[in-house]
């Protein structure tokens, strides 16, 4: 039973001196157990030829660790993208030993593709390895406008009544459906922005009469 006894039992006890287990199981006469920092116990009857894998024979009634376990727990994992199904777009990325997936590129979501598809290798010192394909997702974020200037010299008669055009103002969006709208604001240079009303389609108009004498 692994409590240190020899005792049959109707019902469950704990194992002795085992914490961190992630997998157990059990064969005819002993049972084995994978605890989280990769080493492997084991404990009951059925040690006459080997069974718990440490140099020893005989019966244990409490977990004894395997030479297996040594293996377990210094198993260390390195990754990669290697050819194969999926791979389609491995060119685009760089993979780290360590996992750490980068871009090899400058994406841009207006212009690029949405998803991606790459084939990751990961390979222990024991040449065991696994493979898969996974999808790469590029996200649109928001951004700034630019380009802010008029489209034509901002020059106008004197006289002209209230509301009378001046021109207008014009930027780009990179991102796709976006409205852009113009306003009048504080900071530096606002030194005449009452004399003028800007119409947030970027047409500016005079608020005021001029008069150039």
């Amino acid at each position: 039973m692994g409590d240190g006894t020899l005792v049959d039992r109707t019902s469950p006890v704990q194992v002795v001196g085992l914490t961190g287990v992630v997998k157990a199981d059990g064969a005819y006469r002993h049972s084995l157990a994978l605890k989280s920092d990769g080493t492997v116990w084991a404990w009951g009857s059925d040690n006459n030829y080997g069974a718990f894998g440490n140099g020893t024979s005989g019966v244990s009634q409490v977990p004894v660790q395997t030479s297996i376990g040594a293996n377990l727990a210094n198993v260390a994992l390195s990754y990669s993208l290697v050819s194969g199904v999926g791979d389609s777009d491995n060119q685009l990325f760089s993979l780290d030993a360590n996992g750490s997936l980068r871009a090899s590129a400058s994406f841009d979501f207006e212009s690029n593709a949405s998803t991606y598809s790459i084939r990751v290798r990961g390979i222990d010192q024991y040449n065991d390895l696994v493979e898969g394909n996974f999808t790469v997702t590029l996200l649109n974020l928001n951004e700034s406008p630019a380009d802010l200037n008029v489209i034509s010299p901002m020059t106008f008669a004197e006289n002209q009544p209230i509301g009378a055009i001046i021109g207008d103002f014009n930027a780009t969006d990179p991102d796709v459906n976006t409205t852009l709208t113009y306003h009048l604001v504080s900071g530096v240079g606002d030194g005449n922005n009452s004399l003028f009303t800007l119409d947030a389609n970027g047409t500016l108009k005079t608020a005021t009469t001029f008069d150039y004498e």
